[in-house]
């Protein structure tokens, strides 16, 4: 395919060196700075399970939440964790329904909170914690429907039902004479829900309050519950954000049941231009539903970098280097993995990715500007092997391949220009980095840290794999095929890096059956 056409339009970048523009700022380094830390209140009773819901939910070790142990602090003190900096909680002190001075404590918290001048220091949800009852008794003690009535403002509650996974045990017991197998499992949950239908939900939905979000979910830690943990994290950002929830879902593995007496509107931007912090730094936070992460790293993507890349007013002028250590940054800070929050931002991690997309460059760059692929990398051979001298003589060899380890892929160095091979590149960077974060964190589903040697074979994996054949020849069919150089109000690169995204990082799966709908987003 022929260059597109230089029209008076585009940036001159010739008069102006990378190295005098100032650096690009990641967009999350943005969203953070506004808010860091998700603030979650914890409520419900001791030994109700809020340490085994907080270590699944965020992935922390039992040690690092000693401090959540009801009694040991006041409800004012910020609880966190070293392994996973993005969120942070108030435990309400072991709170007992019906006990005046504890409910006092917690409105007054809730209302200094509600409305704190910065966004990082406002409470962000409720998490109003009640074991699932398996021998009948009231649910909701005067408390409980106390907390419902608070004057939280936009704070939303999620009540969830702990140890749910006991109701269906209950009834496997009962029924284990009559059937087994398959059989047992359904007809057990279909009991257990139905008993949750009676004992659970009714009490909600006569406690509900007009205009306010109130989301529920029986939930459990144990295997094979793994989706309830999804749900929680999903019902948790929703509110957040500009987009209708879904319907009423039933989750194959028991129950799921949702009722939300308002819905937030959708907002004319479709959700994009507007962005909240709190809601992103929840989804970088929790370590338990991948669809979110996606979610999230297309709306984050969307807000700047991932937008007009055949001719980004963002990267015009700079090395491609450059611009991939924002990409980069945004979707390794979003998805939060375990273990890996320090290498996969680590040099020897980009260096072997960019390889991975090299076939996918412009294969007349030298053409474009033969010295200046050179020129980028001389700097950096010549501070890894002191050979800059040598490198300077027009005879001396490129003694690039001396240090491959440690260097980006040779496209990396060109300067972004309105090129196929830049689009196919930066496509490709962007679908397969997502591709291996996604990967990664199914891994770490079922493992504790992550070893960095896991995230390069991954990366292996991943490069010699036929998908990848197969993603790239699409972005090159699409790229070369497509019109991607004319104006249009939609932008047509982006549309095709979310479908990608979508095909090839499939929907959390429990049982074989798909759990929740990934949040929607509206192409541009």
């Amino acid at each position: 395919m022929s260059q597109p056409a230089q029209s008076s339009a585009d940036p001159v970048v010739q008069e102006t060196s990378p190295s005098d523009l100032p650096p690009l700022r990641s967009t999350t380094s943005q969203i953070f700075e506004e808010c860091d830390r998700f603030r979650i209140l914890l409520v419900g009773r001791s030994g109700v399970g809020k340490s085994s819901l907080i270590n699944a939910i965020f992935k922390i070790d039992a040690a690092s939440v000693q401090d959540f142990k009801a009694g040991e602090a006041t409800i004012d003190k910020e609880m966190s964790s070293k392994e996973n900096p993005r969120f942070v909680l108030h435990d309400s002190q072991g709170y007992q329904p019906g006990e005046a001075g504890n409910l006092g404590t917690l409105e007054r918290f809730v209302l200094e909170r509600k409305d704190k001048p910065n966004k990082k220091d406002r409470l962000h949800a409720i998490w109003l914690c009640i074991a699932t009852p398996i021998a009948g008794g009231r649910i909701l003690e005067t408390g409980d429907e106390k907390i419902f009535k608070l004057d939280r403002g936009n704070v939303p509650i999620i009540v969830i039902f702990t140890k749910c996974d006991m109701l269906v045990s209950k009834h496997r017991q009962q029924l284990c004479a009559e059937y087994d197998g398959a059989e047992l499992d359904r007809k057990s949950k279909e009991l257990a829900r139905k008993e949750f239908d009676k004992i659970c939900l009714l009490p909600l939905q006569q406690n509900k309050t007009k205009n306010r979000l109130i989301a529920y979910v029986p939930l459990s830690t144990k295997s094979g519950y793994e989706d309830s943990l999804r749900t929680l994290a999903k019902l948790t950002q929703d509110p957040m954000e500009c987009t209708i929830p879904d319907e009423h879902r039933k989750s194959p593995f028991s129950f799921l049941l949702f009722w939300r007496p308002s819905s937030p509107k959708p907002s004319p931007n479709d959700g994009y231009e507007v962005v909240d912090p709190a809601a992103i730094a929840f989804g970088a936070a929790q370590r338990v539903n991948s669809d979110l992460k996606i979610h999230n790293s297309i709306i984050v993507g969307r807000k700047k970098y991932w937008r007009g890349l055949g001719s980004s007013v963002h990267f015009f002028g700079r090395t491609l280097e450059k611009c991939l250590v924002v990409i980069h940054k945004d979707i390794v800070r979003i998805w939060n993995i375990r273990g890996l929050e320090v290498f996969l931002l680590e040099p020897k991690f980009k260096a072997e990715f960019s390889k991975v997309v090299e076939d996918l460059s412009d294969a007349d760059a030298a053409a474009i500007d033969p010295n200046g692929r050179v020129m980028a990398i001389v700097p950096k051979v010549g501070a890894a092997v002191g050979l800059v001298g040598s490198i300077a003589h027009p005879g001396a060899p490129i003694v690039a391949p001396i240090v491959a380890g440690v260097l980006l892929a040779s496209w990396v160095y060109d300067i972004y220009r309105k090129t196929p091979g830049t689009v196919r590149c930066l496509m490709g960077y962007i679908v397969g980095l997502i591709i291996i974060m996604h990967r990664l964190f199914d891994l770490m589903q079922h493992r504790n840290d992550l070893s960095d040697e896991s995230a390069m074979q991954t990366l292996r994996v991943y490069s010699e794999s036929l998908e990848k054949r197969e993603i790239h020849l699409a972005i090159r069919n699409f790229v070369d095929g497509a019109s991607i150089w004319e104006f249009t109000k939609k932008d047509i690169v982006f549309d095709q890096i979310v479908s990608m995204i979508n095909e090839h990082c499939p929907t959390s799966v429990d049982n074989g059956e798909h759990s929740a709908v990934r949040p929607r987003v509206d192409r541009a």
